[in-house]
């Protein structure tokens, strides 16, 4: 985006306003709005600048996120040695002993 400079934007509203029959005479409205315009100007240049600095960075820690994406998982120099399958599985639950409600305990504490 192109840098607006400071009384660009009370030019165009002036012209805009001419167009529909207001026309801005100086005075005390008329250099608030050109002040008004000129603060949005310095906004929007400022804000610009912010959202291309954040661009660059988002850009770069993104590259290097691929970077190390695409290296892949650093390779050890012994590899881990398979782990023993067991045969013998834990029994489940049976149905009926899972829908056994449990009783809560009362605590009643004296005053």
């Amino acid at each position: 985006m192109k840098h607006i400079e400071h009384d660009e934007l009370f030019q165009n509203l002036s012209g805009f306003l001419k167009t529909k029959g207001i026309a801005l005479k100086p005075g005390i409205y008329t250099r608030r709005i050109r002040q008004g315009c000129s603060l949005l100007s310095d906004t929007i240049n400022l804000a610009e600048q912010g959202f291309q600095r954040a661009r660059t960075e988002i850009d770069s820690k993104l590259d290097q996120m691929r970077k190390i994406i695409t290296q892949g998982p650093p390779s050890s120099s012994s590899p881990r040695p398979p782990r023993p399958r067991t045969a013998a599985r834990r029994p489940r639950k049976s149905r009926s002993a899972a829908r056994t409600p449990k009783r809560a305990s009362r605590v009643v504490r004296a005053a």
